[in-house]
């Protein structure tokens, strides 16, 4: 949503998204200026919050390095640079087990989490009977993973 991805044979690279910045400038030209500002606003919030995931997505595998997490090589922000998965995509049954295990284990903190990033079947591919979380910068997450991590190894490594 705030990142722009490019997958190539051997790395994923993620950027934060600009939102069609010169659709956006336009109306600096035009007679409405007041609409430019919000969009430009817009357009700067939005490239924010993607440098943000970036660097979020970054330290949690620092600090983590857990084997549920796919690996990210080199991230300065504007640009981060992660393993690509040639997995299978799990389907949806595997995720209402996985997302079943999650809500027992931490409730309400799920919740509170980007839960984008769990809750989506893109995001989960799957190595064996081990699952691989590739999306994991949103909100949240990183203080979600440090404090149930050891949980969380087992609900994803557990799945079949």
């Amino acid at each position: 949503m705030h990142r722009t991805v490019i997958i190539s044979n051997h790395v994923t690279i993620k950027f934060p998204r600009l939102l069609s910045p010169w659709k956006r400038l336009k109306y600096f030209f035009t007679k409405r200026r007041e609409v430019a500002w919000i969009e430009i606003r817009t357009m700067i919030r939005t490239f924010l919050e993607g440098f943000r995931e970036n660097l979020n997505e970054f330290l949690c595998w620092r600090e983590n390095k857990a084997a549920f997490l796919m690996p990210v090589y080199f991230c300065i922000g504007i640009i981060e640079i992660q393993k690509t998965s040639h997995l299978k995509e799990i389907s949806e049954d595997e995720i209402d087990q996985i997302w079943v295990s999650l809500i027992k284990l931490a409730k309400q903190e799920v919740w509170d989490t980007d839960h984008h990033n769990l809750a989506s079947p893109a995001n989960y591919h799957k190595e064996g009977n081990q699952f691989k979380l590739i999306d994991y910068g949103g909100q949240g997450m990183r203080q979600f993973i440090r404090k149930y991590r050891q949980e969380l190894e087992k609900i994803f490594s557990s799945q079949t």
